[in-house]
């Protein structure tokens, strides 16, 4: 992959926020960004109309395209979509979870079978940090040498 493409697992106000964040900041075009949900197709045709993203009611467009693949769905749902990429997220995709109150043992275990562990980010709406994070800070356990921490 030559060039960043962010896809959206999830559509709700965490996607809608970070979208909008990284298309009001030029990190990248809308095209860019690509965002997929479990059943509401209007949630994905009115982030296509706000922000012109690439939309797709199913996982497989968006996983093949996306060289950063971020959870934001609800916590409920952790584990079926967990299942549904494992096996076809590659090893070069960076993973982000965004998910609520899904600890990252969690996510390592319930990932089982994903080349890469999913960093974790605390959004920063919250009043406080949990311990040791930054806001929007993400902790990437990577073979390559990544900082431990980075904040985007």
């Amino acid at each position: 992959m030559n060039e960043m493409v962010i896809g959206m697992i999830g559509a709700g106000s965490m996607a809608d926020a970070l979208i909008k964040g990284l298309l009001s900041r030029h990190v990248l075009p809308p095209d860019a960004i690509w965002a997929t949900n479990r059943s509401n197709r209007e949630r994905l045709a009115g982030l296509q109309a706000r922000y012109g993203v690439q939309i797709t009611p199913v996982k497989s467009p968006l996983l093949e395209a996306a060289s950063i693949v971020v959870l934001a769905v609800k916590p409920k749902d952790t584990r079926e979509v967990l299942g549904q990429i494992t096996g076809v997220v590659r090893r070069e995709q960076l993973v982000i979870s965004v998910i609520a109150g899904i600890p990252l043992a969690s996510l390592e275990r319930a990932s089982g079978r994903c080349p890469t562990r999913p960093p974790r980010c605390w959004p920063p709406r919250q009043r406080s940090p949990p311990a040791g994070m930054r806001p929007v800070s993400i902790y990437a356990q990577r073979r390559e040498s990544l900082r431990p921490s980075a904040t985007l």
